[in-house]
Parts: structure tokens; C-alpha cells; sequence
């Protein structure tokens, strides 16, 4: 999901853009979200067969943000070399 509303450098992609992006997704025969932004949830929701919702606690969302944060920072030239590759599949709005 990242790397469909992110840009490098942590750059929010307007709104707008990601929904016709998630639309083109969502416009296929398979495909599996891990969340959805209020601003396009309508877009899977008229195509959805199977909504599987993981009720983990906020302190164990949290831990996980916190490590995967504390994980990019430590190795951020590995993680920002990563970023081409990350970006060879996206979806391209063009």
C-alpha cells in the first residue's frame, strides 16, 4: 500500500491519484488489500468477496510501527537503495 500513496521521500500522492490507482487494482480479477483509506474504501468495496479484519491491539500495532520504523532508520541506505526496486511494480497512473 506504501508504495501506492507514498512517493519517495515519504511525499503523500493526492487523493485523487490514488484512488484512480486502487480503482485499476481493484479492476482486476485477483488482488488482496491490506487496508483501505476512507477517501477510496467504496473502490474494493463494490467488488469484495472476502474481507478478513485482524483485530491485533493498538500497544501491539504500535510495537510493530515503532520496530519497523527504528529498522528502516538504522538501515536507511539499504532501504532507500530498496526504492527502485519497491517501485518497479507499482501501478503507473500514466
Amino acid at each position: 500500500m506504501d508504495d501506492l500513496t507514498w512517493e519517495p521521500g515519504w511525499v503523500a500522492v493526492p487523493d485523487d491519484e490514488r484512488r484512480r490507482w486502487f480503482q485499476r487494482v481493484c479492476a482486476g480479477d485477483q488482488w488482496v488489500l491490506d487496508t483501505a483509506y476512507g477517501a477510496w474504501l467504496d473502490v474494493p468495496l463494490q467488488r469484495v468477496q472476502l474481507v478478513v479484519a485482524l483485530d491485533y491491539s493498538r500497544w501491539f500495532s504500535l510495537q510493530r510501527l515503532v520496530r519497523r520504523t527504528f529498522r528502516r532508520l538504522l538501515d536507511f541506505d539499504a532501504w532507500i537503495d530498496a526504492l527502485p526496486a519497491r517501485q518497479a511494480g507499482r501501478i503507473s497512473p500514466h
